[in-house]
This record gives structure tokens, C-alpha cells and sequence, in this order.
């Protein structure tokens, strides 16, 4: 009975420790020195504070996706995936205008306003619907999820 006792904990702890192995190995993660770890741990903090339970924060894709924006975040949370582009100055997400049009079953999303969207290049072609949130220098992208998409229109009106 004592080894296998002894053999689950040795296994529970292997199994831990890989664990935290490839979370470490993983080369998305935010880290201290990306551009915008300082402002995605602070809207983490303020998301968890509120209710939703950020897993973990990554690099995210739409670094530099508008002109003069360099920092961005993907955030994993118990609710599903998103992105946040965080702009420099107050109230400039909320210049951004969404466009959606349709082709076929395909979504596509192109933006207007300052600053200055790059038509050729600042465009979504997606095989779902995707939902935006702008509000004073965030701008959140959440993709094919309308419940969280509910509960981050809530936490940041």
C-alpha cells in the first residue's frame, strides 16, 4: 500500500513538474521586458479583480497592427481568448471605426479613423464573427465568443 502511495505522489509530482516545464519553455509569454507587459498586468489585475480569472498573458499578433501602436496582449482566461492593442493616448481606441462586411461566410473588418489604419494591411478576414470594444486606450478583440465578449463590455464600460 506504501508504494503506491509512494508512486502516485512521485507520479503527481512528475506531472507537476512537466507542467510547469513547458509553461516556462513557452516563448509567447509576456515577460518584463516586452513593451507591454506593464499595461497588460495592470488590466489583469483589474479583469481578475472584477471577476474574470486571467490565466496567462502572451505576445500577441496585432503588435504595431495600427499605426504608432506597438504594444498588445493576448490574454487566455477562464472565459475564452482575447486581444488587447493599448493606444498611447486617452480616447484614441475610441476614435477607431469597425467596418464589417461579408463575403460568402467570410467576416472581413476594416477600420477608419486616427490613427491612421493601414487599409492594405489593418484588415480582419475571419471565418467568424469577431466583436470590438473601444474604450478610452484599449482596444479589445475578442473572437467567435459573445458570453465574453458580454463580461469585458460589462467590466470596462
Amino acid at each position: 500500500m506504501q508504494i503506491v502511495c509512494s508512486l502516485a505522489i512521485v507520479l503527481v509530482l512528475s506531472l507537476s513538474a512537466l507542467g510547469q516545464a513547458k509553461r516556462a519553455d513557452d516563448m509567447s509569454l509576456l515577460k518584463p521586458s516586452d513593451g507591454a507587459y506593464a499595461e497588460a498586468s495592470n488590466a489583469a489585475a483589474i479583469f481578475k479583480q472584477l471577476g474574470l480569472n486571467v490565466q496567462s498573458i502572451h505576445r500577441s499578433k496585432l503588435e504595431g497592427f495600427f499605426r504608432g501602436t506597438t504594444d498588445a496582449a493576448f490574454f487566455k482566461t477562464d472565459k475564452g481568448a482575447f486581444e488587447i492593442i493599448f493606444f498611447n493616448e486617452p480616447g484614441q481606441a475610441e476614435k477607431i471605426r469597425v467596418i464589417e462586411t461579408r463575403d460568402g461566410k467570410r467576416y472581413i473588418y476594416s477600420f477608419e479613423g486616427q490613427p491612421q489604419p493601414d487599409p492594405h494591411r489593418d484588415v480582419f478576414n475571419a471565418a467568424y464573427p469577431m466583436r470590438f470594444i473601444m474604450t478610452d486606450k484599449l482596444f479589445v478583440v475578442v473572437f467567435n465568443n459573445d458570453d465574453l465578449y458580454q463580461v469585458l463590455k460589462e467590466i470596462l464600460r
